[in-house]
């Protein structure tokens, strides 16, 4: 609490010499480097080791963890486990559901957005948007084409006297990381071609 208070506090003030940022970054790394991140990691690297069942419980404890998360730490890490597991695991966020709004890898993936739109500390923010861009190359194209697109409307909602820097900055980011690393989804645009029309210009406009 009382480093959350000083790194709140630094951004406030001291806002030139980006004092907020540099201890944001200073918490992340001192708390990637203690032993409960050396304890996760190798979690981690046993994850592809277990059965395929067990790999995609860890979907919705994710998908828990950050949208619980008190601390921006906790949502960094799972940031991170999401991404690692996206390389190693990639199976376990292809599940099949009857509906997209109860498939695991959608909730996350929306969860990330979400998140990366709250967070105000750009490292966290950036390993979210990273994450995310990881984790949208295994959701389905429908869900992936819709998160996009209310990127893009939340992008000019928050232009002109709705001026939001943090959540057009989130949006643009969302765009282009989903360009950039799952540019498979790209082939379909859907009924109103929306990577053309909304996406791209979004991306490239807001970065």
């Amino acid at each position: 609490a009382a480093l959350n208070y000083l790194q709140v506090r630094a951004a406030g003030n001291d806002s030139e010499s980006n004092a907020g940022e540099r201890l944001e970054r200073m918490r992340i790394n001192l708390a990637s480097s203690g032993p409960i991140a050396g304890a996760l990691q190798k979690c981690l690297d046993m994850v592809k080791d277990v059965s395929i069942e067990t790999q995609r419980k860890l979907v919705p404890e994710l998908d828990s963890a950050l949208r619980k998360g008190a601390g921006f730490n906790t949502r960094a890490a799972v940031a991170d486990a999401v991404a690692s597991l996206c390389s190693t695991c990639p199976a376990a966020f292809q599940c099949k559901t009857g509906s997209t709004m109860s498939n695991p890898t959608v909730r996350l993936f929306r969860a990330l957005y979400f998140a990366s739109e709250r967070e105000r500390g750009a490292l966290a923010k950036d390993k979210m948007i990273h994450s995310l861009g990881s984790l949208a190359e295994l959701t389905p194209g429908k869900a992936v084409r819709t998160l996009s697109v209310n990127a893009c409307d939340r992008y000019n909602e928050s232009s002109g006297s709705n001026n939001d820097e943090n959540v057009r900055r989130a949006a643009a980011a969302t765009c282009r990381a989903i360009a950039v690393r799952a540019p498979s989804h790209l082939i379909d645009g859907g009924p109103g071609d929306v990577w053309v029309r909304k996406v791209l210009p979004t991306a490239y406009i807001g970065m």
